[in-house]
């Protein structure tokens, strides 16, 4: 590079001021990820370049091929601080950070199959990401954050639970579910049915959606009833209550699928953008 003013040694101390502006872009690419960042964060952070990440792969000790999951938690700080725990009884703790007032936990996955832990510690919303190897840590979390958003917080320390309870949720599961994470929630909040959901849950509470969406993947009303432990005419009730608001009956075919859509659709809602 050519200087024409200023010299001396000024034109040197910026000369050195640019070397260094040169390394550090080299080092860690235009993604805007900074030299002071954690080594999980640039790891999980898809934006992250590949140098960027490489540098946090071996700042956390991980070869390209290791593999390791993403938990999401969030509750009251001593109960997720003992969820941490647990789960470092189960699989070593890489490393943890914190975003948006959410734990995100780093682990090396023992094997590919999920995570049996004996119980979530009551009013601790968790979930966890499907297991990848190092070098797709950002798939790790996004994964994570998308079952975080189905994830309610748990109703008890100890499991088992039930699927409608919606307690430590495994995002390799959500299959194509997860491309409704992808919607604005202007998007959602349109839907005709939705809105009714919404106001089911606004006059009489969010209990009736939980009844809806045990019917909705169960084969019978007393199946649903016996899920979450009311008594059948319950459910029926108010099966028959949201089919006065919905507009249709939902023994027609496919609406009890798409009731369930709609109730996952609501969730996203309510969660106003997720982790």
């Amino acid at each position: 590079m050519w200087v024409d003013s200023p010299t001396g040694s000024l034109a040197a101390h910026f000369l050195d001021r640019l070397a260094l502006t040169v390394t550090v872009v080299e080092r860690w690419g235009i993604s805007g990820a900074s030299a002071i960042s954690p080594p999980i964060e640039l790891l999980l952070d898809p934006s992250s370049s590949e140098i960027a990440q490489g540098w946090a792969r071996k700042q956390l000790g991980l070869t390209n091929g290791a593999l390791v999951r993403v938990a999401i938690c969030s509750g009251q700080a001593d109960r997720v601080d003992g969820f941490v725990a647990m789960l470092g009884d189960v699989e070593r703790v890489i490393s943890r950070t914190t975003r948006r007032d959410k734990t995100v936990v780093l682990l090396a996955a023992a094997d590919t199959g999920p995570v049996a832990i004996p119980g979530v510690p009551t009013g601790v919303r968790a979930a966890h990401g499907r297991v990848v190897e190092a070098e797709h840590a950002p798939t790790a979390y996004l994964t994570a954050r998308d079952a975080y958003r189905f994830a309610r917080p748990s109703p008890h320390d100890r499991g088992p639970y039930q699927p409608v309870a919606g307690v430590w949720l495994d995002g390799g599961r959500l299959s194509g579910l997860a491309a409704l994470c992808r919607l604005d929630r202007t998007d959602i909040e349109i839907v005709p049915d939705v809105k009714a959901l919404g106001r089911l849950a606004e006059q009489h509470g969010e209990h009736v959606l939980q009844m809806l969406e045990a019917y909705a993947t169960t084969d019978s009303l007393r199946k649903a009833a016996a899920q979450i432990h009311v008594h059948h005419n319950s459910v029926t009730y108010w099966v028959q209550k949201a089919e006065s608001e919905l507009g249709y009956s939902l023994t027609e075919p496919y609406r009890r699928a798409q009731l369930f859509i709609c109730l996952c659709l609501y969730r996203l809602w309510k969660d106003d953008g997720g982790e």
